[in-house]
């Protein structure tokens, strides 16, 4: 997910490599910032197999799945992957790339110039607020903290910290016999966006929302380019629940979109556990997003009992 909130909530605010694919062949970088395009995959690709810290939200795919909506811009320049939004902005978020072998102090005039840097992993802020030697202003920015989990909790659900959870994993299989469940591709885009279309008509269309559908569009569009793992639960033929993840690093799988038939118990909690069974094999965490702020999404997502978070906060060098 994306910054995504008006400028007056503002101030709250690894894997190697892919191989370089004909689609992904080298090119000229921008040097000034240019909309966010997949013609720079591979060089993007390799500067967030060397951040320190992977947050999903600067993974590759959630960067493209947003970059219509955010208006998302990109330069290249220092080592790094620059990034900014122009919808209600500019905002400047964390670079992408090497941090720990970066020049800061070099740098220091072009991040007082930003003014607020949003979306910034904890482990920069502290690398900045310890190199640069003028003050560092760090704003935890609780909205945009993405919850880890551990994979091995999702599969077992196990103790009586996960009942509520088994207890609608078991009526579902009572009722529906053992979970259909399948490897998701582009054959299955239009499956995907009609459950995505009717899971949005019990939701209040607020503009997260709208973002998340219009990005789940857009990642779709460029499925077969996006090194996405999905999963989905068929009942009677019909999908009625999907996981779109990615993996971040060697230990971490990322979650990018989770849907459900609305009203239909168990089939969230069937595709959680599920999608960490199948598709979280030999990972120890999953990265499932942030609450962005959203009271209900923020208590779903704390019963499932995070291990830890990927911390974000907001920065200011200089204030």
């Amino acid at each position: 997910m994306f910054l995504c909130k008006n400028d007056e909530d503002d101030h709250k605010a690894a894997c190697t490599p892919c191989s370089v694919r004909p689609q992904d062949r080298l090119v000229s970088l921008p040097a000034e910032y240019t909309p966010f395009s997949l013609e720079w995959a591979h060089a993007y690709r390799a500067l967030f197999a060397a951040m320190p810290a992977r947050p999903l939200a600067f993974s590759l795919p959630n960067l493209w799945a947003w970059q219509e909506w955010m208006e998302l811009e990109i330069r290249f320049a220092h080592g790094l992957a620059w990034l900014r939004c122009l919808r209600h902005g500019p905002h400047y978020l964390a670079p992408a790339g090497p941090w720990n072998d970066v020049d800061w102090p070099a740098l220091q005039g072009e991040l007082k110039q930003m003014g607020a840097i949003h979306q910034v992993p904890e482990s920069l802020a502290r690398l900045w607020e310890a190199r640069l030697d003028c003050p560092v202003e760090i704003i935890e920015n609780r909205d945009f903290w993405e919850y880890l989990y551990a994979t091995d909790d999702l599969i077992k659900l196990a103790g009586k910290r996960y009942h509520m959870q088994r207890n609608h994993v078991n009526a579902y299989i009572r009722e529906h016999g053992e979970p259909d469940v399948r490897e998701l591709g582009a054959p299955d885009i239009p499956a995907i966006l009609e459950l995505a279309k009717h899971w949005r008509e019990g939701h209040a269309d607020s503009l997260i929302v709208q973002g998340e559908l219009h990005s789940l569009a857009r990642l779709c569009d460029k499925w077969d380019r996006l090194d996405l793992i999905a999963r989905g639960v068929y009942l009677h033929g019909r999908l009625v629940a999907f996981s779109i993840g990615h993996v971040l690093d060697a230990a971490t799988m990322g979650v990018l979109y989770e849907k459900a038939e609305p009203g239909l118990r168990g089939a969230f909690p069937v595709m959680a556990s599920f999608f960490a069974r199948t598709a979280g094999t030999g990972t120890a965490l999953l990265n499932r997003a942030e609450d962005m702020g959203e009271h209900g999404l923020r208590k779903a997502k704390m019963l499932y009992r995070p291990v830890d978070f990927q911390r974000m906060c907001s920065v200011r060098v200089d204030p």
